[in-house]
This record gives structure tokens, C-alpha cells and sequence, in this order.
């Protein structure tokens, strides 16, 4: 890659990460509402192919949301709560 090309690259990576920066780096949670409503508007924007770069960045923007919801007390205890009903549920279920 040359000199020129990476200037380019880095300069359109800088622009992209200041517009982004809410989405990236969740912190509040206007900005996860907005990073939810991105993902879903990627989802159906994007083409099911691994090739589609809009898919990379939903990946990237996931990962922003998971870390969120990883340190939200009230999202995690749901989600501890939902793991024991599932996991009971399938003993319920559970055929011989």
C-alpha cells in the first residue's frame, strides 16, 4: 500500500470513527438505543453475503452493544434470570 493510499485509508478511518464514536463506545443509553436502531436499519440494508462490508461493520457495532449490556446490572440479571428458565424448560421438556 502506498504512502498516498494509507493517508487516505487512515484519514476515512478518523472521519469514520468521529461520526461512529457514540455507537463504538457506548455510554449512555440514548446511545445504545441509537446503536440498536443502526444495527437493525444494517440489517436490512445489507446483503446476505460474508463479502458485504455493511456485515463487518454490524459485527463491530454488536460487539459495542454486548460490552454495553454486559455491564448493565438490570440486563445482566435478566439475562441470568432468562438462562435458568431456558435451562429449566428444556428439564421440563426433556423426553426419555
Amino acid at each position: 500500500m502506498s504512502t498516498v493510499q494509507s493517508k487516505a485509508l487512515t484519514d476515512s478511518f478518523l472521519a469514520f470513527a468521529s461520526q461512529a464514536s457514540p455507537i463504538l463506545h457506548i455510554h449512555t443509553n440514548d446511545d445504545y438505543e441509537s446503536a440498536l436502531e443502526l444495527v437493525e436499519y444494517l440489517f436490512d440494508l445489507a446483503d446476505d453475503s460474508e463479502n458485504d462490508p455493511l456485515n463487518d461493520l454490524m459485527t463491530i457495532i454488536s460487539r459495542s452493544i454486548e460490552e454495553y449490556e454486559s455491564n448493565q446490572e438490570e440486563l445482566v440479571k435478566f439475562e441470568q434470570e432468562a438462562q435458568v428458565i431456558t435451562q429449566q424448560q428444556a428439564k421440563f421438556y426433556k423426553i426419555d
